[in-house]
């Protein structure tokens, strides 16, 4: 017997005879991972609060931001499926996933995540409440409001940068200071701004979206005064003296980026590979700047 037609599941962990391995579901989005590993780790030194113990905290927000993307792949599969680009990138169009066993891991990630929040008592509890509603009304039916115009990205902008560094601050329950502020709105702003980025990039596969509300060059116009206020705010900090000099590396790494939004052609997309380049070198230096902080506590 074909030992494939009876373990059909071990299916899903081929890399050349099935084109859906488990790799890709699970690092399809790791640089939103990555940013937001790097996003609660910058809190946590901040707030001299990185130690072994915390580690799993940035741990849990990194696997929150994957569980999102996979229920928000799940829901697009459909979608996806008629784009050339994003069909190879998703998981489930490729794999037919009963809708059982997606609640079932649904479940799973939501029951993980409730023991990573738990030890933090109430507010870990409103924590967890407070994402897995957000998930699912942003991507599930019947909400699904990552295509309702504004509401897409109001939920981008307050839930994917935003938020880890707000849930972080919450659950350590510390003082805000003028750099908490700061930090909050420089992740606002780009957060709005990499959906705005996004969906130009999928304007014309994307149902409704508030790119395709406005029209390409609108929406291209508003990425760039975004990105612009993202540039004014950063400079600002810095002139003032609220953002340390040691931030300075990470405006540099990044810097690729924020220049070809202003110089790319308007229906030209972003580059996957400069994206994944900078976001290595972002970790790499932020793994320093927390190894640093582990050592010298």
């Amino acid at each position: 017997m074909n030992i494939w037609s009876k373990w059909k599941w071990m299916r899903l962990f081929a890399t050349r005879n099935n084109s859906a391995p488990l790799r890709l579901l699970f690092l399809n989005h790791i640089d939103a991972c990555g940013v937001t590993a790097i996003i609660v780790g910058l809190c946590l030194v901040l707030h001299r609060a990185l130690r072994l113990d915390t580690l799993p905290l940035v741990v849990l927000m990194a696997f929150t931001c994957w569980f999102a993307f996979a229920v928000n792949d799940y829901c697009d599969a459909s979608a996806d499926a008629d784009d050339p680009f994003k069909r190879e990138r998703n998981f489930f169009v490729k794999t037919t996933v009963p809708r059982g066993t997606a609640w079932a891991g649904a479940a799973l990630c939501s029951t993980l995540m409730l023991a990573g929040f738990a030890p933090y008592g109430m507010r870990g509890l409103l924590e967890w409440a407070v994402a897995v509603m957000a998930i699912f009304a942003y991507s599930a039916p019947p909400l699904r409001l990552k295509n309702r115009p504004l509401l897409d990205l109001a939920m981008h902008g307050f839930f994917v940068e935003t938020a880890p560094y707000y849930a972080t601050l919450y659950l350590l329950n510390v003082a805000w200071t003028p750099l908490d502020r700061v930090m909050l709105a420089i992740f606002f702003l780009g957060s709005l701004a990499a959906q705005i980025e996004q969906q130009t990039r999928d304007f014309d596969a994307d149902e409704r979206t508030s790119a395709r509300w406005v029209g390409r060059a609108p929406a291209v116009l508003l990425l760039r005064i975004l990105t612009f206020l993202f540039i004014v705010t950063v400079s600002g900090a810095f002139l003032v003296g609220v953002l340390p000099l040691w931030f300075v590396p990470f405006g540099v790494i990044g810097l690729p980026v924020v220049i070809h939004r202003f110089t790319r052609k308007e229906n030209e997309p972003r580059s996957q590979r400069l994206i994944f380049a900078v976001l290595i070198l972002e970790l790499v230096y932020a793994g320093g700047v927390f190894g640093v902080a582990l050592l010298t506590r």
